[in-house]
């Protein structure tokens, strides 16, 4: 049985094991751009998670901020599914989470940022409403924008 939940400071374990098996399938690997358990432990403690579950390993997971009340802008960081399930809406449905938990939080936007080349990614929140912006700081990344007012 598969099952969304939002995720805490108990679940370190099993998400930590979930970044570990999803490590390799990004563009450039998280573990290259930061230690993944100083990365998770931030997560747990400023951040949401939320997962999909079966059978007590988590199979799709998204890491995101909706905290920042100055911008009012949420901001996902990581979002990833165990290759073997993809195709499944899990991304879909863990986007359209973090949208409705943003919009309960009253945030306006949400911001991401993913590689250019990753083209899944690119097409899911292009699906989704996101808009592309460049960004000169990222020139190898896409930053979206998604305008939380369209919903």
């Amino acid at each position: 049985m598969q099952e969304i939940r939002k995720c805490n400071v108990q679940d370190f374990n099993l998400l930590l094991d979930f970044l570990k098996k999803v490590d390799s399938s990004f563009p450039i690997p998280l573990s290259q751009k930061q230690d993944i358990s100083m990365f998770l432990n931030k997560a747990c403690k400023y951040g949401e998670i939320y997962a999909f579950f079966e059978n007590g390993i988590i199979v799709a997971a998204v890491f995101f901020y909706a905290n920042d009340i100055i911008s009012k802008t949420s901001y996902i960081s990581v979002l990833a599914v165990l290759s073997e399930y993809y195709g499944n809406g899990f991304a879909t449905a863990l986007v359209k989470k973090t949208i409705l938990v943003s919009k309960k939080q009253e945030m306006k936007k949400i911001r991401l940022y993913t590689h250019k080349t990753n083209i899944s990614a690119i097409s899911l929140y292009q699906k989704l409403g996101f808009k592309p912006h460049s960004d000169d700081n990222r020139p190898d990344d896409i930053l979206f924008v998604l305008n939380l007012g369209d919903f």
